[in-house]
């Protein structure tokens, strides 16, 4: 038997187990009864039937439920305020291209008193 088989059955079992609590193996399908397998289905069933489920206090329940109301109400009156959590984009490219223009600007400025300097001193 393949190890995909196996492992496809594994699954099937281990699925079983959780959607249906169902304890008993699919053992017939393995026609070879794989030690391994079984001991691993073993181990599948030990272990559903030791992780049972345990409901939350009802103080736990209260807390949450009041504290996700709280989010709710604050995460509403924060949208409502107009605030934004993403940064203003505008502003950034703006500033961006005004610091750019600058430096252009800058360069310009620079290139023609080096050119009035040059023209100045060859004819002087």
């Amino acid at each position: 038997m393949s190890t995909k088989r196996v492992k496809e059955i594994l699954a099937a079992h281990a699925d079983a187990l959780v959607m249906e609590g169902t304890t008993s193996p699919p053992l017939e399908d393995l026609p070879d009864r794989i030690e391994e397998a079984e001991a691993l289905m073993e181990i599948a069933e030990r272990t559903q039937q030791a992780l049972q489920p345990i409901p939350p206090p009802p103080v736990f329940r209260a807390r949450l439920h009041d504290g996700l109301r709280m989010a709710a109400r604050l995460q509403q009156a924060y949208s409502l305020s107009g605030a934004r959590h993403e940064p203003a984009w505008g502003w950034l490219i703006g500033a961006a291209a005004l610091g750019s223009a600058a430096g252009v600007i800058a360069i310009v400025l620079r290139s023609r008193a080096q050119a009035h300097k040059t023209t100045s001193h060859l004819q002087n």
